[in-house]
């Protein structure tokens, strides 16, 4: 049996090692518009949920958001930086299981922004995932990022889920930053740390459950801790 049947999953530090991916994005931009790069609060920003658009709005306070996107849209070193992110041991294998033997619903529920000829984050999440995923949903301009709750509720849509506290208790956040399990209540939440949060800063949520690695996540999702 499993006791969780849709998953509603971040990406960045969850599903997927994205850190050295955003950092040489940023050192990219850093570089073209001669500011120094302050990795520290990259970081720090990165693990509270901020977004793409937010981070260079205090990393580049006085660079205009079109700027950033034509470095990022011109520059060949950025589709290079994609190569870097790496899977999470063992999520894809679970994530495979979950669906094609219980029948799970799986989505990656992200703050990255899609911007063309970037940031395309359903090819970047086919590659981290493959298979083992059936919706993705990222913040877009009709959809406000986390902590708001919008991008879980459209996940919920697109994944058929009824409403109701019956549908409701067979549903699992999964995160690994405060934002992300703070969007939504009435919804158990699993706490990553292999990501950008500490689980001191992860404890001001109350999260459901902390976990390790993918195989405290399946035994999670499969119920058998308590």
């Amino acid at each position: 049996m499993i006791r969780y049947s849709f998953l509603l999953v971040d990406l960045d530090g969850t599903a997927a090692y994205t850190w050295p991916h955003a950092l040489a994005e940023f050192k990219i931009i850093s570089e073209e518009v001669g500011i120094g790069l302050n990795q520290e609060a990259l970081w720090n920003f990165s693990a509270n949920g901020g977004t793409f658009t937010d981070c260079c709005k205090v990393l580049f306070p006085h660079i205009s958001k079109h700027t950033v996107l034509s470095i990022l849209n011109s520059n060949p070193r950025i589709t290079e930086t994609c190569s870097l992110t790496e899977v999470v041991p063992g999520i894809p294998e679970l994530f495979r299981d979950c669906r094609n033997i219980y029948g799970a619903k799986i989505a990656i529920v992200t703050n990255r922004q899609y911007h063309p000829g970037f940031d395309d984050i359903l090819l970047q999440a086919e590659l981290i995932i493959g298979d083992t995923i059936d919706v993705i949903v990222s913040y877009s301009d009709d959809l406000r990022p986390k902590p708001y709750p919008d991008l879980f509720y459209r996940a919920m849509t697109e994944l058929g889920m009824r409403k109701g506290k019956k549908a409701l208790s067979k549903c699992l956040i999964i995160e690994d930053g405060l934002h992300g399990l703070c969007s939504l209540e009435g919804v158990d939440t699993c706490a990553v740390l292999w990501g950008f949060g500490s689980k001191r800063q992860l404890l001001k949520a109350e999260p459901n459950y902390f976990v390790n690695n993918s195989d405290e996540l399946r035994r999670v999702i499969f119920g058998e801790v308590c």
